[in-house]
């Protein structure tokens, strides 16, 4: 049954097709519950057919939901200390990183 799920087409036949294939010369018991093993263990029949996860968004915040006006939700993303080479002198410098909540730039 695995030879003739994989012989005819690049794409793996489906369960109707092998076991209208099979019953034209010979009846097998189970024929159904057999060609379902096969395509369960089929890798590449597995992977077409899989189905996509969905992405979970969250929701946004009220500040950035409601219009208001510019530059009154303000975040400050802080990191350092982060070391610095200039030629041959080396310092150390931090970063501040001002965020607008309703304005996006």
């Amino acid at each position: 049954m695995q030879y003739l799920h994989t012989l005819r087409r690049p794409l793996h036949l489906g369960v109707r097709i092998v076991l209208s294939e099979f019953r034209s010369t010979f009846w097998i018991l189970k024929g159904r519950q057999a060609k379902k093993q096969v395509l369960h263990k089929c890798l590449p029949c597995r992977l077409s057919k899989a189905k996509c996860g969905k992405e979970i968004e969250a929701p946004l915040p009220s500040e950035r939901a409601v219009p208001s006006p510019p530059i009154t939700t303000t975040g400050i993303d802080f990191a350092g200390p982060v070391n610095i080479r200039f030629l041959k002198s080396r310092d150390i410098a931090y970063i501040a990183l001002f965020n607008f909540a309703t304005i996006c730039a």
